[in-house]
């Protein structure tokens, strides 16, 4: 886990180059991949920092990924990471000595924003599931049956460094490459911006989901495994779950996202 950074970004950042074709370039591939169900999350942070009795009050934003996995008349349920959720994420970069009141939406791919309440965070996965009331949009197809195996071609859709437009997000290319530290290993360019983007396999069902990625070697990125996120998504949306399926999630051997040192946030002032 020394060697992970959790991939989320600060609004602030500069635009910087990325590889991958955009949703436009590839005709067949939108067709095939679940564009519509993909959305950028965006969160804020009210921050009051104090070293003595000294006080400074300022405010943070982040972007990350995320996507749709169940969907009603009444509004839809989101896939993202549990740091991008989680205000713990800002405060540990802050030196802990700091109170966070964070609010988090999402941007949809018609550039249309929804607000969002946060329905469970998991710490052990990195993961988060969203509910945007009113937000209607179909879900990403998902079985339980479909865990890649070593070698399988992996898509990605993402908004590394934030970049994301109406009907354009970076689509990325990788394979699925086996399990390191009790995740899933892909190689799948990633960078602030990507926590949270969704893998989808040739059939474009979902099979993975990123949260970070090695800090020497951007093409090598790390995810719960398919057993794990599956089990998740089950647990924490009115999924119906098969008689005989476990909904135990919380017995990985990955480390907290909050116990690693390197947690590493690029955080700016807005």
């Amino acid at each position: 886990m020394k060697s992970l950074k959790f991939l989320i970004l600060m609004i602030s950042l500069i635009f910087l180059p990325s590889c991958g074709a955009t949703i436009n370039g590839h005709f067949a591939l939108k067709n095939k991949l679940p564009f519509d169900s993909f959305v950028k999350v965006v969160a804020t942070y009210d921050v009051v920092k104090c070293v003595g009795e000294t006080c400074m009050n300022f405010k943070l934003g982040a972007t990350s990924s995320g996507a749709v996995v169940r969907a009603y008349d009444h509004g839809t349920y989101i896939l993202t990471t549990g740091h991008s959720c989680d205000p713990r994420a800002i405060l540990h970069d802050l030196g802990g000595n700091a109170k966070i009141k964070q609010k988090t939406f999402l941007i949809d791919m018609n550039g249309v924003k929804h607000q969002t309440k946060t329905i469970n965070i998991n710490n052990k996965l990195d993961t988060c599931i969203l509910y945007a009331k009113g937000f209607s949009k179909a879900p990403v197809r998902i079985e339980r049956n479909d865990a890649p195996a070593i070698g399988d071609k992996i898509y990605n859709i993402a908004a590394p460094v934030g970049m994301f437009n109406t009907q354009t997000a970076p689509v990325l290319e990788g394979r699925y490459s086996g399990h390191k530290w009790g995740f899933s290993l892909y190689t799948v360019p990633a960078i602030g911006g990507s926590s949270g983007s969704p893998l989808f396999n040739t059939r474009g069902k979902l099979v993975g989901m990123i949260h970070s990625v090695h800090t020497r070697f951007h093409h090598l990125s790390f995810g719960p495994t398919h057993p794990q996120l599956i089990n998740y998504i089950y647990k924490h949306t009115p999924y119906h779950v098969p008689d005989g399926v476990s909904l135990e999630v919380d017995g990985t051997k990955g480390t907290s996202v909050f116990d690693t040192k390197n947690h590493l946030l690029d955080i700016k002032l807005k």
